[in-house]
């Protein structure tokens, strides 16, 4: 099923349609500011991301006719929500398990529409971390051993390069970011 079939199988599938829509974009919005300004994926925003994106694909499922989509978006849910764990797991500290939730809600909403779209956003995310990763190592603001877009709200709190929206990369041994998860815990600072 693509997202346009939304807008052409009557009014009751497009009014769920816009309302699936609007949801995306206000859970996402919301998460993203969220990430970009403290580094944290608040649960109860995942959660209700989760429940509200459960409850339109059922809706639609059932305007549709069609809930075997709903299969294909657990599928999602667990081949992304599973490969993001297996990375923050393997990791050791890579990736918080704020992604791994936001993974699966976004395996959620992607593997509802196809597998493949699922496949290409992965993709797309991976790539463009890769390209931001491998700008900062040639311009020499990162190395191999660099915590990529650490937190950078609660000074004191570490010692190795990070991203500051408002002031850009800052170097080693700056006040202004957390830089590891094994940082003693100094003035709130949560790695």
């Amino acid at each position: 099923m693509s997202l346009a079939a939304l807008w052409t199988d009557g009014p009751w599938l497009r009014m769920a349609g816009v309302a699936y829509v609007l949801c995306f974009l206000y859970f996402g919005t919301r998460l993203s500011l969220s990430d970009i300004a403290v580094h944290r994926l608040p649960n109860r925003l995942v959660a209700r991301w989760a429940g509200a994106s459960a409850a339109l694909l059922l809706l639609i499922s059932v305007l549709r006719g069609n809930v075997v989509d709903l299969l294909w978006a657990g599928l999602g849910l667990l081949l992304l929500g599973g490969g993001y764990l297996l990375i923050a797991v393997l990791g050791r500290g890579a990736m918080g398990m704020g992604d791994v939730k936001l993974a699966g809600v976004l395996g959620l909403n992607l593997g509802y529409f196809s597998l493949g779209s699922l496949l290409l956003a992965t993709l797309f995310a991976f790539v463009t971390a890769s390209l931001v990763v491998l700008g900062g190592m040639l311009l020499r603001k990162l190395s191999m051993k660099s915590h990529v877009l650490r937190p950078v709200h609660d000074p004191g709190c570490g010692d190795r390069p990070g991203y500051d929206t408002m002031n850009g990369w800052l170097p080693p041994n700056s006040s202004r970011h957390c830089a590891t998860m094994s940082a003693p815990h100094r003035s709130g600072c949560q790695g």
